[in-house]
């Protein structure tokens, strides 16, 4: 398999070493050319591709990690992200990928306040209305998970409190109201760093390309015990 890895810190490294050692074919992309990540990478180059890489083998490209997950996008040669800067990086690629093909994106505080409402309160960190997002953790704010937390289901590895649902599951709950929704499933990649399918979010965004009129969409990443949730108004001028 072909693994993106965006930002080369102590997350990126984690996600690096881990997905060498399971064979992959990985591109480390950071801004930082002193990054951590840097240093497992037996390879550098100049452009973001696997063309060449052999499995259990890391390249480091020096430069915007955020752009290489939007040309990714396009790149069948991909198969996971493993987004490892700060930011939702799943939304912040797809706005980019869509304006890029002349859509207007901007938040929709209405459907935030609708996904809000269909949400447990004690399960919501943060909500900016205005801005289209929710954080969202079955990790009550202030507290801070096990760093070899195996993700149960059905019950918090350090609280104990019983699970209603996965995450994932619940935002996929909370967004019924959007025209379009996609909730990204990640996997664990290494030691508290996920990755997702590529195909999935590229699939998604396809479909929105060839959508008419506006639309609301809902669009989120998680995994069975934190997701982060931006929602949007989308429409061609």
């Amino acid at each position: 398999m072909n693994v993106l890895v965006a930002g080369g810190g102590v997350f990126g490294s984690r996600a690096a070493a881990n997905a060498k050692s399971q064979g992959a074919r990985v591109l480390v992309v950071d801004v930082d050319e002193g990054c951590k990540a840097r240093d497992i990478c037996g390879r550098e180059a100049a452009e973001a591709s696997f063309v060449g890489l052999e499995e259990g083998e890391a390249c480091f490209v020096g430069g915007a990690a955020l752009g290489s997950v939007v040309h990714c996008l396009d790149d069948e040669a991909a198969d996971f992200i493993a987004p490892c800067i700060p930011g939702h990086v799943a939304a912040l690629a797809a706005e980019n990928w869509l304006q890029e093909r002349g859509f207007s994106v901007r938040p929709a505080p209405d459907l935030a306040m609708d996904v809000l409402r269909r949400m447990d309160p004690e399960l919501v960190l943060r909500f900016d209305k205005m801005a289209g997002r929710i954080i969202s953790s079955h990790m009550p704010a202030g507290s801070l998970c096990s760093s070899v937390c195996s993700q149960p289901a059905d019950r918090c590895q350090v609280t104990g409190k019983k699970k209603e649902a996965r995450m994932d599951e619940l935002l996929r709950r909370a967004t019924v109201g959007a025209d379009r929704s996609l909730v990204i499933t990640t996997e664990l990649v290494g030691e508290g760093v996920g990755c997702f399918e590529k195909d999935v979010l590229s699939g998604f965004l396809q479909d929105l390309e060839n959508a008419e009129g506006a639309l609301t969409v809902a669009l989120g990443t998680s995994c069975c015990c934190h997701g982060i949730m931006h929602v949007y108004e989308l429409f061609r001028p």
